[in-house]
């Protein structure tokens, strides 16, 4: 996919120059672009960036609720394998489930302050917000490893 994108670009460029090499005699004659169409179409630009954001930002905040709903139901799981566990085991295994707990009400917590956050905050958020579900992720995973036996 990405080789794919690389050799658009490529292809993009190479006729944006081509097509430009024609218009050096065409250029001279344009009149000059006021500051107002600048102002308008930075205006544009910044609303349909603003658009784009937004809708990544829902797509992401619904796509993390439906994770936590499954951990959830995984925490759930765990659960019921500690009650059938002998005691040591249950002892052991819900002390790990108190730790992943509270991992998912870290990531609670950032959900919360996403859903509220615009602009910069949101992508820096995100960011914290992915490490945080990741070693969520990755606790589930070892626990699962762990008792699997």
């Amino acid at each position: 996919m990405r080789y794919f994108a690389v050799a658009l670009a490529l292809v993009v460029l190479t006729v944006v120059f081509a097509a430009g090499c024609g218009e050096k005699e065409q250029a001279a004659s344009r009149d000059e672009v006021s500051s107002e169409q600048v102002k308008q179409e930075a205006k544009e630009s910044m609303e349909a960036a603003k658009t784009y954001t937004l809708e990544h930002k829902d797509q992401y905040v619904a796509d993390l609720e439906e994770q936590l709903e499954q951990y959830q139901g995984k925490i759930e799981e765990l659960r019921k394998k500690a009650q059938l566990a002998g005691q040591d085991t249950k002892a052991s295994l819900e002390e790990k489930i108190q730790a992943l707990e509270k991992q998912q009400e870290s990531v609670r917590e950032r959900l919360a302050e996403l859903k509220s956050a615009s602009g910069n905050a949101w992508t820096d958020l995100k960011a914290g917000t992915d490490s945080v579900m990741s070693d969520l992720r990755k606790t589930y995973e070892k626990i699962v490893a762990e008792y699997k036996k």
